[in-house]
């Protein structure tokens, strides 16, 4: 990756896309419950489309048998999400998604941060039930 520390700063861009786009999936599988579509057919649809990576088709069996145990816990998440902050307002980086992302995740993580990642799906549709 080049001189010394580059691929930690690469693991960091790699893991905001992570939990990013965990975030994402949590909102859409609410926005697919709010709008009343079923839950199984949404979970069995969105695999199935171009925008959902390789890497969270796991996540989504996960989500639709409600099986966190984990493989990626919530709480590293969380810590890498705070990482990834402190390295973009260290290098002047301007980040919203993940702002949001962080607080998610670190938010989550008071309920349950040895669940697996995946579990922000349920803290998101929980959350925003309680609004």
């Amino acid at each position: 990756m080049g001189p010394a520390t580059a691929g930690i700063r690469m693991k960091l861009v790699a893991n905001l896309l992570l939990g990013v786009n965990m975030e994402a999936i949590a909102e859409a599988v609410s926005l697919g419950e709010h709008l009343e579509l079923n839950r199984d057919l949404l979970l069995d649809v969105l695999p199935k489309t171009a925008v959902i990576a390789p890497a969270f088709l796991g996540k989504i069996t996960k989500i639709k048998a409600g099986d966190y145990s984990p493989q990626f816990p919530l709480h590293l998440m969380s810590k890498d999400m705070s990482l990834v902050h402190g390295a973009a307002k260290e290098s002047g980086a301007e980040l919203p998604a993940a702002e949001v992302t962080e607080l998610m995740f670190e938010n989550a993580v008071a309920k349950n941060g040895d669940l697996d990642l995946s579990a922000i799906t349920p803290y998101v549709l929980s959350s925003h039930r309680t609004k």
